[in-house]
């Protein structure tokens, strides 16, 4: 017990009773305290900088946020491992006239030596899984240059004529102004759930403002992207499976330009109310020039 109750945690050091000095009301006074409290004050060196390199830099523990409380006091315990490692490395250098290492050069070599403990073999299989993989396709081209996906073998070629673009529809929204996105063609037919939309469209495969939306990645484990599989498998969407066909209607979004039913009706109201407006005006004149005429009669 100090002011407040303090938790200590060693692999080494004594339990056994021992003093150390505090004060109290200003005068120093022996409080009882066991070997390891003594020790630590004894090697700390003055300043306790633990928790500054622990804290402050590199900090496993600070680094992911959890609500599981051991799964916070493991990472805090797993930060003083390393920090203590760091401490000990650092002090072997120094008492061997050894210049001692940055803790970032510490820790890179730590990580790397770690990962190399195992044989050859199974390091390389680790670099393969934590490589960076390919999954998205080639990115859209503007110019018209060839765009053939012949690399991957069991690919049939598509013809350079057939690209994605952008969507040139843009809509406004809280980040700013963005593609407007559609439903994708495969992923329509797929029934892949929740539905997915992109910005891409192909031009040679649209008819006027009915563009054919293609996703230009791999989805739901397929590994060919939707614009290789409407192109490669399905011949630009002629040679679409018929079970596919029998359980999916394919409808062409009608161009921005027609308005829809809400909107529709709702001209068609503007207009009966200017029409009526103007018959009631007409009307009125009528009946005040026949009145007029009326007048001049009698």
């Amino acid at each position: 017990m100090d002011r407040l109750p303090v938790h200590m945690l060693s692999t080494g050091g004594s339990r056994r009773s021992s003093t150390v000095m505090r004060r109290v009301h200003g005068e120093m006074k022996a409080a009882p305290a066991p070997e390891l409290v003594r020790d630590y004050h004894r090697w700390m060196g003055g300043v306790d900088v633990h928790d500054q390199l622990r804290m402050q830099r590199y900090s496993v523990q600070l680094a992911y946020k959890t609500r599981k409380y051991y799964k916070t006091l493991f990472r805090g315990l797993f930060d003083m491992a390393l920090v203590n490692a760091f401490i000990v490395h650092r002090y072997y250098r120094k008492v061997n006239n050894k210049r001692p290492p940055k803790h970032f050069a510490f820790l890179e070599t730590l990580m790397e030596q770690l990962l190399a403990i195992d044989s050859v073999e199974a390091f390389a299989t680790i670099e393969r899984a934590t490589s960076a993989q390919e999954r998205t396709a080639a990115s859209p081209v503007r110019d018209g240059s060839t765009q053939r996906r012949n690399g991957d073998e069991g690919l049939a070629p598509i013809d350079a004529d057939h690209r994605l673009e952008e969507n040139p529809d843009t809509v406004d929204c809280q980040q700013g102004t963005k593609r407007r996105h559609r439903s994708c063609k495969v992923c329509a037919l797929f029934k892949v759930k929740p539905r997915k939309f992109t910005k891409y469209f192909c031009p040679e495969c649209s008819t006027g403002n009915r563009r054919t939306y293609l996703c230009n990645i791999a989805r739901e484990g397929r590994d060919k992207t939707c614009f290789q599989i409407w192109h490669a498998d399905w011949s630009s969407g002629n040679d679409i499976p018929r079970a596919l066909l029998q359980e999916h209607k394919i409808r062409n979004r009608p161009p921005p330009s027609h308005p829809g039913k809400k909107r529709g009706r709702t001209a068609q109201e503007h207009r009966r109310s200017m029409g009526g407006d103007e018959d009631g005006a007409a009307g009125s004149e009528v009946v005040a020039g026949e009145s007029g005429d009326a007048d001049s009669a009698a």
